[in-house]
């Protein structure tokens, strides 16, 4: 249903290669999960998604080494993305917000504080 591909917004992107409907599932976030200490003495945290795990507490998913995890590939577009991030159980998926065509590029916003 998706593939990786170039992507002129940065790298390689995710793309749609069938149209798919909005609320289809893209795929769930892999990898690593690491504390917040690695976290901070990190230098390449391109591929790091935080995960809460109860209050003020948190972990992070380092999808760096996870060259299966498609989701990684998801571009940020913060003024018209077709998909979302969510966090169920511990765990962060990606859903669509709308129906997307083939050939089209999946992105989220990635939020203020990513930036």
């Amino acid at each position: 249903m998706f593939r990786i591909q170039p992507s002129p917004i940065h790298g390689k992107g995710l793309f749609a290669t069938v149209d798919a409907p909005a609320g289809a599932l893209v795929g769930e976030y892999t990898g690593a999960r690491i504390p917040c200490s690695v976290y901070e003495q990190t230098t390449n945290k391109d591929y790091m998604f935080q995960v809460n795990t109860g209050r003020n507490k948190h972990h992070y998913i380092d999808a760096s080494n996870s060259l299966s995890c498609c989701a990684r590939y998801v571009n940020h577009d913060d003024d018209a993305p077709n998909a979302y991030a969510y966090q169920y159980r511990r765990r962060i998926f990606f859903r669509l917000l709308r129906d997307v065509t083939a050939g089209e590029e999946i992105t989220v916003s990635y939020g203020s504080e990513y930036w």
